[in-house]
């Protein structure tokens, strides 16, 4: 692929030297400007792939900008503002612009950015299912190895993350044991590459699926997310998700049952999230206040956000019906409770998928891991990061 075409709009000299030097021969800068009204001659005389423009420049702002003069034509727009908060994202979203950087900026986001926002419409993109729940012990990880073992027996180019940077437990479901992980791969400095990150993977030895496990020690997780970055102004999970997005058709994500900054990454990059709740009042209740999060607050609506009931047959007193009521919002998979199934096949190393494929849950993960995933994608072009902010309904 041919180096991406760019003009870059910042607001001082010094900041556009300092980006060129970063970048060095990997994009093709046609043009610089420290103006809107310079940037805008710039990118109508030479229309380059992309336009990495400041929210600010010394003559206005960038939303009057776009509405009065952007000859932007087939130009994509990557924004670029100081310590970006919620509501700049949404100000993006609302501009047109495929995404946000934080600036002074990271050589090897920004260049990961431009070449994945430049690239044509036939390059291989697959899609992220992320698996999250609000309270552990409701079958989260259970149920992301099972998608995921799924998929690949289906011919499937699958991988798996955890996410789960503290105290994740996804390789063991695979029966997998890592000599490396996502903490040794973000010691590595400047851009990764999708070989790089495979690298950093280990292989499931029944299915043959890779699987990035999370820090052997919870006191290596501020090196992937938090105060213990080597580069504190980048998101290494942004950039490991779209890049394996490159190579698989499915990458499944298991995550902490927190909103960390690698949790709210997966997903908002996520094209499915499977909320998995279970049928007791703790579960209930906490999953309440992360439906209050996933939908006021992050704009998710059910094409995207699937609800997931474990263990849906249990006992309690209360209906899947009574709980979607109580949770105003619709149950989309109800899983069956299936005696010991689930610790032996982690015992064992096996999803149940494979281990028990004729069970009562193992059909209903396979048939719910086929509905989400559906069939592997051919040439989707990739959506934007950013996502509508919506009122709940």
């Amino acid at each position: 692929m041919n180096e991406p075409t760019v003009v870059f709009a910042l607001p001082r000299r010094q900041d556009l030297d300092t980006l060129r030097a970063m970048l060095g021969t990997e994009v093709k800068v046609l043009g610089e400007a420290t103006a809107y009204r310079e940037a805008a001659a710039l990118i109508g005389r030479h229309q380059p792939d992309v336009a990495v423009v400041a929210t600010e420049l010394a003559d206005g702002d960038i939303a009057s900008w776009l509405e009065q003069e952007a000859p932007l034509g087939k130009t994509k727009l990557v924004l670029m503002a100081p310590d970006p908060q919620p509501e700049d994202y949404r100000t993006a979203l609302r501009l047109g612009a495929v995404d946000l950087l934080s600036w002074p900026a990271n050589p090897g986001t920004v260049l990961e950015c431009l070449r994945r926002v430049s690239r044509g419409p036939g390059e291989r993109q697959g899609r992220i299912i992320t698996v999250f729940a609000t309270k552990g012990g409701v079958g989260k990880t259970t149920i992301a190895a099972n998608v995921a073992a799924e998929l690949a027996s289906r011919r499937q180019r699958v991988c798996v993350v955890d996410l789960d940077l503290e105290f994740g437990s996804l390789a063991a479901f695979f029966g997998a044991i890592p000599e490396q992980t996502v903490s040794d791969l973000v010691r590595r400095r400047g851009a990764f590459s999708l070989p790089l990150v495979q690298e950093a993977m280990v292989t499931d030895p029944i299915l043959g699926v890779p699987i990035l496990a999370s820090p052997l020690t919870p006191d290596l997780a501020p090196t992937v997310d938090g105060d213990g970055k080597k580069e504190a102004g980048r998101n290494y999970v942004a950039e490991v998700l779209r890049l394996l997005c490159l190579g698989y058709d499915t990458v499944v994500v298991d995550t902490a049952s927190r909103f960390s900054e690698a949790t709210v990454t997966a997903l908002e990059m996520a094209n499915t999230v499977l909320l998995v709740t279970a049928p007791d009042v703790p579960a209930l209740q906490s999953t309440a206040k992360g439906l209050t999060v996933l939908v006021d607050k992050l704009g998710f609506q059910p094409d995207r956000l699937k609800l997931v009931l474990n263990r849906a047959n249990a006992a309690i007193g209360l209906t899947p019906d009574d709980m979607a009521k109580f949770l105003d919002y619709p149950i989309s998979y109800r899983l069956p409770s299936d005696g010991d199934a689930a610790v032996r096949a982690c015992n064992t190393g096996m999803p149940i998928v494979r281990r028990r494929r004729s069970g009562p849950l193992a059909r209903a993960l396979a048939a719910m891991a086929q509905e989400v995933a559906g069939p592997p994608p051919r040439l989707l072009p990739r959506r934007s990061v950013l996502h509508p902010l919506g009122a709940r309904r």
